[in-house]
């Protein structure tokens, strides 16, 4: 951690604040994304925070927004488990929420 810390502090001192940026990510609770938030804003002096969604789901966003009028998901998350039919996707790439859905639910008689 001290390794981390001088070389933020070094970075601040020779470029600025603002030459520094901060990445959320959507692993992390709600919690430990807005220490990030407060972290970079407090301590090290920036607004330079953004969030792996807006990246990596801007197409998705853009899609459902252009087909179903919102770029929120149509259905809950809860749902799934009284789904006839399920889209099969690459195992690794599912968040652990859905894996739990597909593995549990339906009494396993849903086609993929």
């Amino acid at each position: 951690m001290s390794i981390i810390a001088e070389r933020l502090t070094a970075i601040k001192e020779t470029s600025g604040s603002d030459s520094i940026g901060f990445f959320g990510s959507a692993k992390c609770t709600n919690e430990e994304n807005y220490l990030l938030m407060k972290f970079a804003r407090a301590v090290i002096g920036t607004n330079n925070i953004d969030h792996c969604a807006r990246l990596c789901h801007a197409s998705t966003v853009s899609d459902l927004s252009d087909a179903f009028g919102s770029g929120a998901m149509t259905n809950s998350i809860d749902e799934i488990k009284d789904a006839m039919v399920r889209q099969a996707h690459h195992e690794g790439n599912l968040c652990d929420r859905f894996k739990h859905h597909r593995t549990t639910s339906n009494g396993g008689n849903a086609y993929y």
